[in-house]
């Protein structure tokens, strides 16, 4: 009994040693706004300073004429490799980019993981994190959400952490545990599987390109998304963790247009 017992828990470790995740994520620096571009290095050095096992894929949606993100990109390919840890980004034309149901259909449908989760650059991971999503989440689940995220307590202390901290460097004062209790558009996690079936709203308007010139539209797609896949696979799957981190800052990319122009007032849809 004591030797099957232990062959079952050897094998459950070789299924999640051996999985591969794609986190989706996008970036977009509107002239002279350049955190989102500091988010992404926290969000790959996190990934680079924490993965255990399996192996890590960040997917970076991003316009090959937003400049400060080109050259953080490049920064990031230049870093010494980390066993398991993977770049890849996603160039994408505004039109295409700035409706974010696009990029993340794109990945979906493309993506050879086992686990496919769709975040935004503010989200990044700390020790654990990675144990915990791979060890309850399956290539054929439907949507899952991790139960909690530690938040920055304020604006100003996102902004000075940002500015001040090292990529990756987790400040936990600076951060109060959450709870979630409905997949947002930073945290709806996915099968591969499930991702490559269904794609993000594939073959709807949410994956239609816009214009442009009315900035960075608004995120509704992820709603739609959520109901999509609860009516299609039944209730979202919550997994526990303590090691997911958002960073709250002050100046919103979606109030800009991408020659800088600040917008008055946002989509109404």
């Amino acid at each position: 009994m004591v030797m099957e017992s232990q062959k079952k828990t050897d094998l459950r470790m070789h299924r999640w040693m051996s999985k591969s995740l794609e986190i989706v994520t996008h970036c977009y620096c509107p002239p002279n706004v350049t955190q989102y571009a500091r988010m992404l290095e926290w969000q790959f050095q996190s990934i680079m300073n924490n993965r255990t096992d399996g192996s890590v894929t960040l997917s970076v949606c991003y316009s090959k004429d937003d400049h400060i993100t080109s050259l953080t990109l490049k920064a990031l390919d230049e870093l010494p490799a980390v066993d398991g840890v993977f770049l890849n980004p996603i160039p994408l034309d505004e039109g295409h980019l700035f409706r974010r149901s696009v990029g993340r259909n794109i990945a979906a449908t493309a993506s050879s993981a086992d686990i496919v989760y769709f975040t935004d650059v503010d989200y990044f991971f700390g020790a654990g994190f990675f144990v915990d999503i791979m060890a309850s989440v399956e290539t054929q689940s439907g949507l899952c959400c991790p139960n909690a995220v530690k938040i920055s307590t304020t604006h100003e202390f996102g902004d000075r952490m940002l500015a001040e901290v090292a990529p990756g460097t987790i400040q936990e004062k600076w951060f109060t545990l959450k709870g979630i209790r409905k997949a947002i558009g930073g945290v709806q996690v996915i099968g591969g599987a499930t991702a490559r079936k269904y794609g993000y709203l594939d073959k709807t308007k949410w994956v239609k390109p816009v214009d442009p010139e009315m900035g960075f539209r608004s995120c509704r797609g992820d709603v739609r998304f959520r109901r999509k896949m609860i009516k299609a696979l039944g209730d979202i799957e919550y997994f526990s963790t303590s090691s997911l981190y958002r960073v709250r800052h002050s100046v919103d990319g979606r109030d800009f247009t991408f020659s800088g122009e600040q917008l008055k007032g946002r989509e109404a849809w």
